[in-house]
């Protein structure tokens, strides 16, 4: 893994979701704070989803103001609040 890594830098375009940001979404009339990490670093009781994720992969490339609609066994909509890196 270590002869593989690489340096994350943040994105060209701060104003989209990519891996390392820190994402405040509304979803049920609810706040939620997510990290988008990647597959190794996913801890969800820590706040990290991986960019694979349904969640993550969904909300990669958005911005602040979009919805995401997620369905699984429910149909959830996350409002994007805010996007930090």
């Amino acid at each position: 893994m270590v002869k593989n890594a690489e340096v994350i830098t943040s994105p060209d375009d701060e104003s989209k979701i990519a891996l390392g940001a820190k994402v405040l979404i509304e979803a049920d009339n609810q706040l939620d704070r997510f990290i988008i990490v990647n597959s190794l670093e996913a801890n969800p009781a820590e706040g990290k989803i991986s960019d694979e994720s349904l969640v993550g992969k969904n909300l990669i490339g958005k911005k602040v103001g979009d919805e995401v609609k997620i369905s699984s066994r429910v149909e959830t909509v996350y409002k994007i609040k805010k996007i930090e890196y």
